[in-house]
């Protein structure tokens, strides 16, 4: 039980094998739980299940109470007197998506200070190949705040037929090229990689895009990052190995 908050620790050697995953969420669940002055544990009974619990340090909330002339007075002379935020009004949460994000006040603007920079006019163009509709999205916007040119695969098969359109490209691809979908002709940058993915995972998706570049189908190389939690050392040398 001791090792289960570890890092690339898990119960047993047997549990990576049997159910995956690198041992890093109850890792990551201990760094945000103590950074925020808390801790997590867990209670578990062999053939029952477990129960993880957590705490962090918050301020607790407390309704303003009606203050009288005098003690507004005494207040607006205090030089040293700041006033507490108003509470945000309650807002009423529908059951239908539409009327959820219709009733959620907008954010507010970054301050000025930490809204990021603007890459350079020709900014870079990322194609992101990720399963995952949520990281998907996460990674797109994050890049496109960036000012970048996003484009998405869901899988490796996919991200092999976008390459083949892009100027990395020197052959034509089997699909019939639309206006959207011309042959050598998209900007390719870079490419952001998961590894465990359906119908083809990332390791056998760039196996076979540095195949293509030593068989000439491609004119140079293609920058490949891999984005996974997959990262035990052998884990590296293994995708590095297979070209990442």
């Amino acid at each position: 039980m001791k090792v289960l908050f570890l890092r690339f620790s898990q119960a047993s050697p047997k549990t990576y094998g049997k159910y995956g995953g690198s041992g890093l969420g109850l890792f990551i669940s201990r760094e945000l739980t103590e950074l925020q002055g808390g801790q997590i544990g867990v209670h578990s009974i062999a053939g029952q299940g477990s129960t993880f619990t957590f705490y962090i340090k918050a301020r607790r909330w407390l309704p303003e109470k009606v203050i009288t002339t005098e003690e507004s007075d005494a207040r607006a002379s205090d030089p040293l007197y700041v006033a507490p935020l108003s509470p945000r009004p309650p807002h009423s949460i529908q059951t239908s998506p539409s009327n959820l994000i219709a009733s959620t006040p907008p954010l507010p603007p970054l301050p000025a200070t930490v809204v990021p920079q603007k890459l350079a006019r020709d900014s870079l163009h990322v194609l992101i190949v990720e399963d995952n509709l949520v990281n998907q999205r996460v990674m797109a916007q994050q890049l496109r705040r960036l000012g970048c040119t996003v484009h998405v695969a869901d899988h490796g098969l996919e991200a092999l037929s976008f390459l083949s359109t892009t100027t990395f490209s020197v052959i034509i691809p089997a699909t019939k090229p639309t206006a959207d979908n011309v042959p050598g002709t998209v900007p390719l940058s870079i490419i952001l990689m998961d590894l465990d993915m359906p119908v083809m995972d990332g390791l056998t998706c760039v196996r076979r895009i540095r195949q293509m570049e030593q068989e000439g189908q491609l004119n140079s190389h293609v920058p490949v990052i891999a984005v996974t939690a997959n990262a035990r050392s052998e884990q590296i040398a293994h995708a590095l190995e297979q070209g990442m």
